[in-house]
């Protein structure tokens, strides 16, 4: 029956020339509605003549994927057909979105089977590794959910402007994306290493031309190959149904021109230079003195001499009182007093000229104290002399007009001319709290995390959205060799609960910095880490004499995090996703430093650790 194929084939071919043929030339002589009967007709044969040839060569393995396609791909279009029909458009452009995502990945993972088929034992493990991901409902679970609930979120988010809708859509997508995939691979991981030692599948594996070593890393390059699938269907998804939300009603010409040059863009973001260290130095002394008067026995020293009282110079202060006296006088050099102003300067911005006509001042002043009834601010700026007006995009064109005032704690965008860029590639940006005839409003203060930037386009969305899915994979490349790691001398929940206790501690690795250095402090902060550490045990002690049970607890707990935290990752110093929402760029310096520590030394000493255990694991035992 398969020699009979060919003629099939060839028989389809005839018919749908025949059918061109015969509708061309009718359509050419002017017999229209005899060439649209001919169309019909034709079609009609092609489906039955195809649907029949489905059905006999079922068996032939690319017949039926060329059937399990079509059938999808019928189901998706009907279903979308009556769901618009039904004046349910979200609905229909979720059912065409999954579609489109679950086509795709089903052909990238065919095409990744083929690339494994090579002869090398690692590719062999690669292959049964994605063919197992696939077998199990594990996986196939978490592809389900990702194809499905990507789609789904633009139903999902209701704000009032586009602007907002389309940043927390990429902000979503892309967090639940790295999410999914991060468990999912922790998951398989483990569970494919612990689940063949258990069940005995890896004696048999291992008794072939395979070294230990190569059936993990050939576990890991399956898996990998796996992200990377995943991770180009999801960002397909994601970058054309962000562009599908681009396209919705926006609130004002303002908001559509917000979406273009403050979403889908990628814009270097560069601070404000810090404060002259002589000008620092004179107001930490300054407010020190003021300091001494108001708490002089912890600002000053008595003199074991004399007996008397003496300052105690800002270097000899300890850490736990230095570091927030020169924070406070950070943050007093971005208060703004009413009616007053203050001058900021931005390096850096030499190249910015050669971007675009515009670089953007991105603020959010906060008010200290009452702020006026509608909670906005009157806010001025001049650039390196000259006065900035309020300049917007609307329609098309490039107007200016008089600065509007500015919501307080809301992030606005005020355009400055790249002309205004000194020669040296500097801004001196000198802006002014109200007055002009301005109601009376309260001073104000900038963050100094994201309070005041300057920011300059040096690049599109697509590319950038491709860089942050790279140093996403860069992630997913050390979880993988954790879930390996852990399951070469653990069982599968033990290896899955210390997986995801890495995890969620790398990931969020900033929150419990803070978090442990606010629960429990040790003695001389200001001593380095490692002092501190061999100090604890005599912090602990000291506390138990002094009848301070609670305290010494919090010794143990902090000294059990700082130990723990040296051997975790910082994930999150690596996390693109707030970037790409805001329309940051991802810079090559955080893709090297990723593929550097995450990618290469992290990921490489848990190979290191997990091949080592592996060897010493006695796997089978000979009895004789």
């Amino acid at each position: 029956m398969t020699r009979k194929l060919p003629v099939y084939l060839g028989v389809l071919a005839g018919v749908l020339l025949a059918t061109g043929a015969l509708f061309g030339w009718l359509a050419a002589t002017g017999h229209g509605s005899a060439a649209g009967a001919v169309l019909l007709v034709g079609n009609l044969l092609v489906t039955a003549w195809l649907c029949w040839g489905l059905w006999v060569w079922r068996y032939v393995p690319w017949v039926g994927w060329v059937t399990r396609v079509l059938v999808l791909t019928l189901f998706a279009q009907l279903t979308a057909n009556a769901a618009f029909a039904l004046d349910l458009p979200g609905f229909g452009r979720l059912v065409i979105g999954a579609w489109a995502m679950g086509a795709a990945f089903y052909v990238g993972l065919s095409l990744l089977r083929l690339a494994f088929v090579a002869g090398h034992p690692i590719l062999g493990v690669a292959r049964t590794m994605l063919d197992e991901a696939i077998r199990q409902k594990v996986g196939l679970i978490f592809v389900v959910i990702l194809v499905i609930l990507v789609p789904m979120l633009p139903l999902i988010l209701a704000d009032s402007r586009l602007e907002y809708r389309v940043s927390n859509f990429l902000r979503y997508s892309l967090f639940v994306t790295g999410l999914l995939l991060s468990i999912m691979t922790i998951l398989l991981c483990a569970r494919s290493v612990s689940r063949e030692v258990e069940s005995k599948i890896a004696f048999v594996t291992l008794t072939k031309p395979v070294a230990r070593w190569q059936y993990l890393v050939g576990k890991w390059v399956g898996v990998m190959g796996l992200n990377a699938v995943l991770l180009a269907v999801a960002g397909v998804g994601v970058y054309t149904l962000t562009l599908t939300v681009a396209q919705q009603p926006a609130q004002d010409p303002l908001d559509a021109a917000a979406v273009k040059d403050q979403v889908l863009t990628a814009r270097v973001v560069l601070k404000p230079d810090e404060v002259d260290a002589g000008q620092l130095r004179r107001e930490v002394d300054a407010k020190l003195e003021r300091l001494r008067q108001l708490a002089p026995d912890e600002y000053m020293a008595q003199d074991p001499l004399t007996g008397e009282r003496r300052p105690i110079p800002f270097e000899d202060l300890p850490e736990k009182l230095a570091t927030p006296l020169q924070a406070e006088v950070v943050s007093e050099w971005l208060r703004i007093g009413a009616r007053g102003s203050k001058v900021y300067r931005f390096s850096g911005l030499d190249d910015a000229e050669s971007y675009g006509p515009f670089v953007q001042l991105r603020l959010k002043p906060k008010a200290i104290g009452a702020a006026p009834p509608d909670k906005k601010l009157q806010l001025w700026f001049r650039a390196n002399g000259r006065e900035l007006p309020f300049v917007a995009e609307i329609n098309g064109q490039v107007r200016e007009m008089q600065m509007p005032r500015i919501a307080e704690d809301k992030f606005a965008i005020v355009r400055i001319p790249t002309d205004t860029i000194s020669e040296e590639g500097t801004i001196d940006l000198e802006v002014f709290n109200g007055g002009r005839g301005a109601p009376a409003q309260p001073d104000i203060r900038f963050s100094p995390v994201d309070g005041m930037e300057m920011l300059y386009t040096t690049g599109t969305f697509g590319p950038n959205l491709i860089k942050a899915l790279v140093v996403i994979w860069v992630r997913l490349m050390f979880l993988a060799m954790l879930g390996l790691a852990a399951a070469t001398f653990l069982g599968f929940p033990t290896a899955c609960l210390l997986s995801g206790l890495v995890f969620f501690a790398a990931a969020f690795s900033g929150y419990l910095d803070e978090s442990l250095g606010q629960y429990g402090a040790f003695p001389d902060d200001e001593l380095p880490w490692w002092q501190q550490l061999l100090g604890a045990p005599a912090a602990f002690i000291a506390k138990l004499a002094e009848g301070e049970w609670y305290d010494a607890f919090k010794v143990v707990i902090r000294t059990i995090g700082e130990v723990f935290r040296l051997f975790v990752p910082s994930l999150g110093e690596y996390n693109p996703v707030p970037l790409v929402a805001e329309g940051k760029a991802v810079t090559l310096d955080l893709i090297g430093g990723a593929l550097l520590w995450v990618g290469g030394v992290w990921t490489g000493a848990l190979a290191l650790i997990g091949i080592t255990l592996f060897h010493r694991r006695e796997l089978a035992q000979v009895t004789v």
